[in-house]
């Protein structure tokens, strides 16, 4: 009988943590948000406008961030291009530049507005 109440407790108290612990945290929201796009779309090797978007949490557009964009040939080593994007408003930023050749790109985009580091990573294939 005793041993029936032991297997009772203890069946007690795995419930009661059980619930405790899924209760959890919510899930925050990004801090931000990063929208890139090419002009051309979808993009090609020669001349490339590379359009980054960002917004907060919220949805709000934000201007005033610093936006670095650096780009990685997946298949050839040593091919590479980076640079900063200017602001254009309304939370866009434009960089200009060249791909000496088609493929698929690593494309990092890095944003910086304190206390905001975000970086975030596209894969895209150039024609």
């Amino acid at each position: 009988m005793r041993s029936l109440f032991v297997l009772g407790a203890l069946l007690s108290m795995v419930l009661v943590v059980n619930s405790c612990g899924n209760g959890g945290s919510p899930p925050t929201a990004a801090p931000a948000t990063i929208v890139l796009t090419t002009n051309p779309n979808p993009p090609t090797s020669g001349n490339v406008e590379m359009i980054v978007t960002v917004s907060d949490s919220k949805g709000e557009l934000l201007d005033g961030v610093e936006v670095f964009v650096f780009a990685n040939h997946s298949e050839m080593t040593g091919m590479t291009m980076n640079g900063k994007a200017t602001g254009q408003g309304g939370g866009r930023y434009s960089l200009k530049t060249a791909f000496s050749m088609g493929g698929l790109w690593k494309i990092t985009v890095q944003i910086k507005k304190p206390p905001l580091n975000i970086t975030q990573t596209f894969n895209l294939d150039f024609k």
